[in-house]
């Protein structure tokens, strides 16, 4: 990592000096940057002889943050460190940092310790000590207390870039730490990052500068300090004695302590007195505020309105995506299939951040795990625009979605940046119908109804936008009949309904006694519509009527207050509630609104339960079914708790009802409904179109590439030619005109005719060929190519020196990625052939050990004769090959996973994870859905197996055909080698989580093959 230092300096000789020498004395090539404000004590002299770039501004134009940022943009540095002129760096400070960054790549600022002088004032140096002590070390998350000091601080620049200082009065770097927060970027605290740092006044000094700080904590903050005369003698008689254990421990002397108490008492009282004042500064009149101010300003001018203060941008609204539908509207779905509502489909599920106990998230994936196992591709994206999840790495969230509720197997991605469409968008929650409706590629949307989520919230902007989504173009899956009647009646849209379930496996009547006193109540507060108060209090006068009655409470993280003794469950899992309501006597679980599953996951296990009557509750489970109903009145739901406890024919009848009821109710079923749902999602766009408008199954010439992906995603053609132009650097002019002296007519009219891009290759490829020999002792490219009989891609002059397309596509995958061919240590072409990629690898990154294998060995054998400084070795046609484990940093493999069958291609990729260190890439192509478009173009397969293909990819994600026969496929004589097309959905589903799916390419080989690129973890 490269260094930027940043000292803002004002008449700073005091210090100045030891700062840059310790600067300087890091160890480390940095760059230091002082940028004075009109000092007048030489201090500019003083920074330009020790070694430190100058800039000059004057002090009028000076702002905490604006010439941070000014700063900052004159410097180079990866890390920008930000010191105040009088802040010292002990040694090792900037290796703490750069080993803090290192870290973690999700941290963009760190802060260190200030340390006290020697002569540093009792006060200030206890109050610094016990400060930083209490700090965790550490990266700290936008939940943590927000401190941040540019008195000694460090940035990364891609952090810096993004968020800025704001141009505030004071406290840039507490403003700083809030925007940072809310961009995602982690705060670390680097203890062995110090330096010594102690602010040491007057009395009057500090008094002045703490009505300084107090009244910018008030501008930038909105922090008011108040004042009493009780609570100011006890934090002063507080402060005052913690000064005092602080001396006692540094082992000073009777005399000076007693000398230094007397100070300390002065401090503490004048500073809460000036902190009072100065956050009611604005109050006072112009003249007295300078006069007491260190920094000789007034808050506002002495008449005239109120001022404004300019806050930054705090980034996107949450609420963007409903500005985008309103004004632009929804994004144009694909272009309807014919067939695209029957077989296996791939549904995107956009769902909200959740937490463990979340019962709308547990229902999506009962159903969307079934789904999975139906053979259907589901993909989660999580829509949190307000960060709530922004810390947390998708593998974490990933691992945390099983483990809460019924694991998925497919991938879970945070946002939308690698969004590749889906036959169905399923939104999941008011707020991602907007985003749902933003995104392309999609055959249909539909919208998985679980609540009427207008009444979550009071009259509000929030409530509008929930109830616009029922009447949006998406087709309702709604969670009971009551719900659906409200979509269709009151805002006019359409669906179908689902029932919810009880997961027999978990919820049934568990081997435990029956307890006769205990009632158990879904208590979760932080829900409105569960109506918790309503529910307290019938307990309590239910309590009153039978004091012995104990209650259980569960479903929230923290206790409730409640005018009764309870037990509390707080947030259980699924078997630990099956056995607390297989003990208890009597359930109970309001719904507001849609009903919950609760009651059903009570019946499951044999408990009756009581319920509001009205609503959802009857449309599902009828007036007089397994339920208790009772009003929403607490001495009516006292009543019908009351019939429970001392009815056993009521209480029997309701637990037989109920036990019967969840046997007719399951989550197979569900599954069917909402899978149905999403086919008639699909099976309206159908019929909504004319015949001829439908994309056809393959039976003719096919439109456009584009047009023929499940997902409609269009070809982007990449193609720098990175390593073209790393080699053809290496040649001058007088080598490229030797090159065309060579060339055979017809060659000199196509080297005319081509741009200078495409004529640097010809140059590289031709002068190979004809063996010009400052092009082979410049590029290191070997002329020699294999005979007829030995495997190769291509021969003749276009194939001299090997595949440099192929290098140049393998060097913008990884650059697409974040890394590079000149980062590689060693690497294996597998599936080399003879060599015709890896062999300009090595010429052009020659740092690298460089490996290829494959079956062929008469091509292998010729490699090993002609290719000296590769290793070569014939691979095995099934794993494993004779590498050890995390042998490689990279593997690529052209065209290879285009062979394989699904078995083969499975262990194959396992031999890949096993052979390639964590954090390693592997590079491959392989024919998808484009491939389709491209053999219907040019004419290399029929109509007829195009559509078998195309079928099979959208049913299945898999297609494979033995086309080698027994003769096989030079010398590949395997089963499971043919030929093969897979999408990005089987391969999310067979890869992940062992691999991070990092780039998916479409068409990049040739238009016709994808291009992955998969990183190990």
């Amino acid at each position: 990592m490269t260094f930027s230092v940043v000292v803002p300096v004002l008449n700073g000789a005091r210090y100045l000096p030891e700062l840059l020498e310790a600067v300087f004395a890091q160890g480390h090539d940095v760059e230091v940057l002082v940028v004075d404000s009109g000092s007048a004590d030489g201090s500019v002299t003083i920074a330009a002889e020790a070694g430190a770039k100058v800039i000059e501004i004057p002090n009028a134009e000076f702002g905490h943050g604006r010439t941070r940022n000014l700063a900052a943009e004159h410097t180079t540095g990866e890390l920008i460190c930000f010191l105040t002129q009088d802040a010292t760096p002990l040694p090792g400070w900037l290796d703490a940092y750069a080993a803090a960054f290192a870290a973690d790549v999700r941290v963009g600022a760190a802060f260190g310790p200030h340390l006290p002088r020697p002569d540093t004032s009792v006060m200030i140096a206890r109050e610094l000590t016990d400060f930083f002590a209490g700090v965790r070390p550490g990266a700290h998350d936008a939940d943590d207390p927000v401190f941040l000091s540019n008195v000694n601080a460090c940035y990364r620049r891609a952090c810096w870039e993004q968020v800025r200082f704001a141009d505030v009065a004071y406290a840039e770097d507490q403003a700083f730490a809030r925007a940072m927060g809310e961009h995602g970027w982690l705060r670390a605290y680097v203890p062995d990052a110090g330096v010594l740092h102690a602010h040491d006044f007057s009395p009057l000094g500090f008094a002045r500068r703490y009505f300084d700080e107090y009244r910018g904590l008030r501008e930038t903050a909105g922090h008011v300090e108040h004042i009493g005369v009780r609570s100011t003698v006890r934090d002063v008689r507080g402060l005052v004695r913690a000064d005092h254990r602080w001396m006692v421990e540094q082992g000073w002397t009777p005399g000076r302590r007693a000398a230094a108490t007397g100070r300390s008492a002065l401090h503490h009282t004048t500073r809460k007195l000036a902190a009072t004042l100065g956050s009611h500064a604005h109050k006072l009149p112009a003249g007295v505020e300078r006069a007491i101010s260190l920094e000789r300003r007034a808050t506002a001018p002495p008449a005239g309105p109120k001022p404004t203060v300019h806050r930054p941008a705090t980034g996107p609204s949450p609420y963007q995506p409903v500005l985008d539908v309103l004004r632009d509207g929804p994004v144009r779905l694909a272009p309807p299939m014919s067939g695209m509502h029957a077989g296996n489909l791939h549904v995107a599920v956009v769902i909200p951040p959740f937490r463990r106990g979340s019962g709308g998230h547990s229902t999506i994936y009962n159903l969307m795990s079934r789904l999975e196992e139906r053979g259907h591709t589901v993909s989660t994206w999580i829509h949190d625009p307000e960060g709530r999840m922004a810390s947390e790495w998708p593998a974490v969230i990933r691992s945390n979605l099983r483990e809460y509720f019924r694991p998925v197997d497919g991938p879970v991605y945070k946002g939308f940046d690698e969004w590749y469409g889906a036959d169905v968008a399923l939104a999941t929650g008011w707020d991602t119908v907007y985003a749902v409706q933003r995104l392309p590629h999609c055959r249909a949307r539909a919208y998985l109804v679980q609540d009427h989520e207008p009444e979550f919230f009071a009259t509000s902007a929030q409530s509008v936008f929930a109830e616009r989504t029922y009447a949006e173009d998406l087709y309702v899956i709604a969670a009971s009949p009551w719900l659906l009647n409200l979509v269709t009646g009151r805002y006019g849209g359409r669906g179908r309904t689902f029932q919810l379930a009880a997961e027999p496996t978990i919820y049934h009547p568990r081997p435990v006694e029956r307890r006769t006193d205990t009632v158990i109540f879904y208590a979760r507060d932080v829900t409105p519509r569960r109506a918790v108060p309503l529910g307290l209090l019938a307990l309590a006068e239910l309590k009153r009527r039978h004091p012995e009655v104990r209650v259980v409470l569960f479903g929230n993280d923290q206790p409730i207050k409640a005018p009764f003794d309870y037990e509390d469950l707080g947030i259980a899992t699924p078997e630990e509630l099956s056995f607390a309501y297989s003990e208890a006597r009597v359930g109970l679980s309001l719904s507001l609104t849609n009903y919950s599953l609760i009651p059903q996951e009570m019946l499951a296990c044999g408990l009756p339960c009581v319920e509001l009557a009205g609503r959802s509750i009857e449309t599902v489970y009828g007036s007089d079914g397994p339920l208790e109903l009772a009003a929403a009145d607490p001495v009516e739901l006292a009543d019908a708790m009351e019939r429970l406890l001392e009815d056993p024919v009521v209480w029997e009848r309701r637990s037989q009802d109920g036990l019967a009821f969840v046997a007719g109710h399951n989550w197979e079923v569900a599954a069917t409904e909402v899978q149905q749902g999403l086919r008639d999602a699909l099976w309206e766009r159908e019929i909504a179109q004319p015949e001829e408008a439908l994309v056809p199954p393959l039976a003719a010439a096919l439109p456009p590439a584009w047009e023929q992906s499940a997902r409609a995603i269009p070809l982007e053609r990449i193609g720098s030619h990175r390593v073209t132009n790393a080699l053809f650097a290496r040649l001058s002019a007088a080598d490229v005109a030797a090159v065309r002296e060579r060339l055979e007519p017809d060659l000199v009219e196509h080297w005319e005719r081509v741009d200078d891009a495409e004529r640097a290759s010809l140059a590289l490829i031709l002068g190979t060929y004809y063996e010009v020999p400052s092009v082979l002792a410049k590029t290191g490219l070997r002329p020699e190519q294999p005979p007829e009989d030995v495997h190769a891609m291509a021969r003749g002059p276009l194939a001299g020196g090997g595949a440099i397309y192929f290098a140049d596509l393998l060097e913008d995958a990884l650059v697409r990625v974040g890394g590079s061919l000149a980062n590689v240590e060693r690497g294996l072409d597998f599936g080399c052939s003879s060599g015709r990629v890896v062999r300009v690898l090595e010429a052009a990154y020659p740092q690298a050990e460089w490996h290829g294998v494959d079956p062929n060995e008469a091509a292998i054998g010729w490699a090993l004769e002609h290719l000296p400084g590769i290793a070569f070795s014939v691979s095995p046609q099934d794993p494993p090959l004779a590498y050890p484990d995390a042998h490689f940093d990279l593997v690529f493999a052209i065209s290879i996973w285009s062979h394989y069958a699904e078995g083969a291609a499975l262990r194959w990729l396992e031999e890949m994870h096993r052979i390639i260190r964590p954090g390693g890439r592997l590079v491959f192509s392989t024919h998808g859905l484009h491939s389709v478009s491209y053999y219907a173009q040019t004419g290399e397969r029929s109509p007829a197996q195009l559509a078998q293909i195309r079928r099979a990819l959208y049913r299945r994600d898999h297609w494979f055909a033995a086309e080698f026969g027994e003769e096989g496929d030079w010398g590949v004589k395997h089963a499971e080698w043919g030929t093969a097309f897979f999408t990005p959905e089987w391969l999310s589903r067979v890869a992940l989580p062992a691999w991070s799916l990092e780039d998916f390419a479409v068409g990049q080989n040739s238009d016709n093959q994808d291009v992955y690129v998969l990183r190990r973890r």
